[in-house]
């Protein structure tokens, strides 16, 4: 009896560590500062040096593309304020002039260096309704307000 419950304490002893080893290891990662361009920049001193999320525009004509070296300039804005964003690397197809984007990456010195840049395309994700169907629907809504 004494032999299985200290058999029991020393299986759940090394369950608990490996469970704190994975917690550890990988909830630094997964737990980042996801903030917009505007929260970004009331408190830049915040996330100096620290890898978060930022999420913002790109700002028309903005963009600069270095092909020997695979580098980008460009800047992301939310209302009236820009950041300058450093990036090296492929870019999502997405990518363009006004794209909503989400980088990943810390502000060092005056500029943001990005090591992930993820690209939102709104109309790729909009319901597109064919023809036939918009006519139906109106058709439906009309009749249904013809009935009342």
């Amino acid at each position: 009896m004494k032999l299985k419950s200290t058999q029991f304490i020393i299986a759940l002893s090394l369950l608990l560590i490996g469970i704190a080893i994975v917690v550890t290891t990988t909830l630094p990662q997964a737990t980042k500062y996801y903030v917009t361009v505007d929260e970004f920049l009331m408190d830049t001193n915040k996330y100096q040096e620290q890898s978060i999320k930022l999420a913002g525009r790109v700002v028309p004509g903005s963009i600069e593309k270095n092909t020997q070296d695979l580098t980008w300039l460009f800047k992301v804005m939310e209302t009236d304020k820009t950041v300058n964003v450093f990036y090296q690397g492929a870019m999502p197809d997405t990518f363009k002039d006004e794209s909503d984007v989400v980088l990943t990456g810390s502000y060092q010195g005056e500029r943001f260096i990005a090591t992930e840049v993820l690209a939102k395309c709104a109309s790729r994700y909009e319901e597109k309704l064919e023809a036939p169907l918009q006519m139906q629907t109106v058709s439906t809504i009309e009749k249904g307000l013809l009935d009342e």
